[in-house]
């Protein structure tokens, strides 16, 4: 009984793979005859019946590429290469279809996804030349100098034309000399404590170059304790958000953290809970800094004040 089982399920196993074989096949001479809307049919029917089919998913991903179903086609041979990671194939499929996106993302000006796209597609297979070219025009388009000088040298060693890269490369060091400039004298503002001076010389450094870690956190601080300074509600809440951008730039600081609390306590000294958690975290970030001491004092002032509110309000007994 058993055995009857068993040769039956062979049975049943034998044909879906005889007939995934075949959709794949037929989808094979379809995609050679340039019959994409059959190739797909195909390679659907060829995957319904095996799931685990590399092959046809590969061949599914291609197609959908020549049909200009790019992100179908990034699914398929997402899928493909999962199934067979060993295959160079669905990589190197991969790559195209990014570099695709990519360069189109750069035409119509969308620096952040043509950034996203060459990256991805510069992990999977080296890019050269003009790609690594275009690489560099997206980084420069979003005023990240150091990289793009980087890309553009890249791009020559890689032997791409010199009258095409050398007038950029130009361009992107000047930028990065003027940011440097510019920032030397908003840190020297800053400790003169001449803050709308730092702020204008912060600004048009990060403007010129944002690359530098350093650029754009002190650029996001001044910003941030510019408008703590204004003291509206809406100045206070923008004041938050850049000291949440410096404190992502550098996470091991707890300067952002001390002036979030301020200006969450000068927007409303009767709510406690956010001004006390980012004190709480910045102590814990740097428990000896230099900020440490004032940090301490200000959490022990809130907490007495929270206390003492708690008990008006019968909060607490």
């Amino acid at each position: 009984m058993q055995s009857r089982h068993g040769i039956k399920t062979f049975g049943c196993l034998s044909l879906i793979f005889l007939a995934a074989c075949g959709h794949l096949k037929e989808a094979r001479r379809a995609y050679e005859s340039a019959d994409y809307a059959r190739t797909i049919t195909l390679c659907l029917q060829a995957v319904a019946f095996d799931s685990t089919d590399a092959d046809a998913f590969l061949l599914l991903g291609k197609t959908y590429v020549r049909t200009d179903s790019l992100s179908r086609a990034e699914t398929a041979l997402l899928q493909a290469r999962k199934l067979n990671p060993q295959s160079r194939s669905p990589i190197r499929n991969l790559a195209e279809l990014y570099q695709t996106l990519g360069t189109r993302s750069l035409r119509s000006k969308a620096h952040k996804d043509a950034v996203y796209y060459l990256e991805k597609a510069e992990e999977m297979d080296p890019l050269k030349g003009p790609l690594m070219e275009s690489l560099a025009d997206a980084y420069k388009g979003l005023a990240w100098m150091n990289r793009a000088e980087s890309a553009y040298t890249g791009a020559l060693e890689s032997g791409q034309d010199t009258a095409s890269v050398n007038p950029k490369l130009r361009f992107v060091r000047q930028r990065i000399s003027q940011g440097n400039a510019e920032f030397e004298k908003g840190m020297q503002a800053l400790k003169e404590n001449r803050l709308n001076t730092a702020h204008s010389h912060l600004k048009k450094s990060y403007e010129a170059n944002s690359d530098p870690a350093d650029v754009r956190y002190q650029y996001y601080m001044a910003q941030g304790r510019i408008l703590y300074r204004k003291g509206s509600v809406g100045a206070l809440w923008e004041a938050i958000e850049a000291f949440g951008k410096a404190s992502m730039i550098r996470t091991d600081s707890a300067e952002p953290h001390y002036f979030m609390a301020l200006a969450y306590h000068k927007k409303d000294n009767h709510e406690f809970t956010h001004a006390i958690s980012a004190l709480e975290t910045g102590l814990k970030i740097e428990p000896d800094g230099p900020l440490a001491p004032v940090m301490k004092e200000k959490l022990e002032e809130i907490k007495q004040l929270k206390e003492k509110m708690d008990r008006f309000w019968g909060r607490k007994k």
